[in-house]
């Protein structure tokens, strides 16, 4: 295959190899299989989930990070499996395994790995909110939560066809985004129908799959419900994935959505991206190939407030330290020594004065320099007393003596990785204001000495002296009148 091979062909030769059947897919997930026999028995027993999930290391890791995620964190966080089970149930662990298990394809390195890290983070998105709506509507939750991430695996096998026939040129040439998600849609029906087919997946999950197109002509209520719910589960994801906040207002224009689960659903939306986070899978391995994306331009007039706020980015392999160099409404820009994977929900906790904030966003843009990255990140799902948190701050930020920075200002724009308060800051050029009021955004981390503790130290000895001193004359007062 050429370099320059059109969309047409590269669409021929992915037909060609459905047709031929040599698309690479790895058989249905053992440890899946199993966990299933084992939930299908009457009484189960902790110890045989156990057994299965000590089988999948990736597994144990998902498990364990969810069950110390900040939406079923109880008062410890816990380190075995047996408490993880306890603390987050069968259906969450059902859930966990099959994201674990399809989400192997992630691992490798790929021309076009970052638009399958956009598939499977929009994927998982809606497969767990149709997890949850499924249980609303008296449907199966796991069968929907199966759906909802098959629903999109097909894609996910097309693109590994596109980059197997990538690997056999030269010369990658880059396209945009929309013509590699057009190719891939192309593909999505016959890859899906040779996954269940493979897989030998069961009849109601090939039914619903099969009729994605449009439910209207299925006779089946149950599976005409599923491929609503599950449909209008993708429009919500697209949504969140679009807008920092989604307003019931937005939600009231969604198919398939009935008016009393608007508020349920807005309410539900911002405990969604944490569980995405604690399903990503681990970072990619393997040679690195260049993209085969090219970068969609970014609007120029978003302005960025300049701040310098320590950040700390939780992530599986270990935190790591950063800063934040810029905020608007829909997000931030983070630079440090480690980049976070482009397109994934990503978890930073920005350190600021009024305390730390807990956030989650899609990393949308990623820039590697010889001293680190930076990298752009998008909230998703924000509101409540985050939402107000999140506004203050950018209030704040704006209201200071800084003017605001367009995105090539904040590209020049460097910052130690963790700056002491005593350290001078290399800021652009501010705005003259009358009697500027600054404004401190981050938390300067506290100093000891032992000559600031001596005054400390002689008082709190003074007061325990004068408390004994009075506990003895109280004492013998009381002994003198007992004789």
């Amino acid at each position: 295959m050429s370099a320059s091979e059109s969309v047409d062909g590269i669409q021929r030769s992915v037909d060609e190899m459905i047709a031929s059947d040599r698309v690479s897919l790895a058989p249905f997930p053992a440890t899946l299989r199993r966990l299933e026999e084992v939930l299908a028995r009457e009484h189960h027993r902790q110890s045989d989930l156990i057994g299965v999930i000590r089988t999948d290391e990736v597994l144990v890791a998902t498990v364990l990070r969810y069950a110390n995620s900040s939406i079923v964190r109880g008062t410890r966080e816990v380190g075995s499996l047996a408490e993880a089970i306890a603390r987050i149930g069968v259906d969450e662990l059902r859930s966990l395994a099959i994201s674990a298990a399809l989400g192997a394809p992630l691992k490798q390195h790929g021309p076009l790995q970052d638009l399958r890290h956009e598939v499977w983070r929009t994927g998982v998105f809606s497969a767990e909110l149709a997890r949850r709506l499924a249980v609303r509507r008296s449907l199966s939750s796991h069968q929907a939560f199966l759906g909802g991430l098959l629903w999109s695996f097909g894609r996910i096998v097309a693109i590994s066809c596109i980059e197997h026939l990538l690997a056999q040129a030269k010369e990658v040439e880059p396209r945009p985004m929309v013509e590699w998600i057009a190719l891939v849609e192309r593909s999505d029906a016959p890859m899906t129908a040779l996954i269940c087919e493979r897989w030998n997946l069961p009849t109601f999950v090939r039914e619903v799959l099969s009729a994605r197109g449009g439910h209207d002509h299925v006779r089946d209520p149950v599976v005409a419900s599923m491929v609503s719910l599950l449909s209008a589960a993708r429009t919500v994801a697209a949504l969140a994935d679009k807008e920092v906040t989604v307003s019931a207002e937005v939600l009231a224009t969604v198919v398939g959505l009935d008016p009393s689960e608007i508020a349920w659903i807005a309410d539900q939306l911002p405990s969604i991206p944490p569980l995405v986070w604690s399903m990503a899978p681990v970072e990619p391995t393997g040679e690195t190939r260049p993209s085969a994306l090219l970068c969609a331009p970014r609007p120029s007039t978003q302005e960025m407030s300049v701040v310098d706020i320590p950040v700390v980015q939780r992530r599986v392999g270990g935190d790591f330290k950063s800063t934040c160099v810029g905020v608007c409404e829909h997000g931030f820009v983070v630079e440090g020594k480690v980049s976070p994977q482009r397109n994934q929900i990503a978890r930073f906790e920005l350190h600021t004065l009024q305390g730390p904030l807990d956030l989650f966003g899609n990393v949308f843009h990623v820039e590697r320099h010889a001293t680190g990255s930076r990298a752009e990140i998008k909230l998703v799902a924000l509101s409540g007393t985050l939402k107000r948190q999140w506004d203050a701050l950018v209030t704040a930020a704006r209201n200071d003596a800084r003017a605001p920075l367009d995105r090539e200002d904040v590209r020049r724009y460097r910052v130690p990785e963790h700056p002491k308060a005593t350290e001078p800051i290399a800021c652009p050029p501010t705005r003259a204001r009358a009697n500027p009021a600054p404004v401190l955004l981050s938390q300067a981390e506290p100093t000891w000495s032992i000559a600031g503790m001596i005054p400390s130290v002689f008082w709190l000895s003074y007061f325990l002296f004068v408390l004994t001193i009075g506990f003895l004359l109280l004492r013998s007062a009381c002994l003198f009148l007992v004789r």
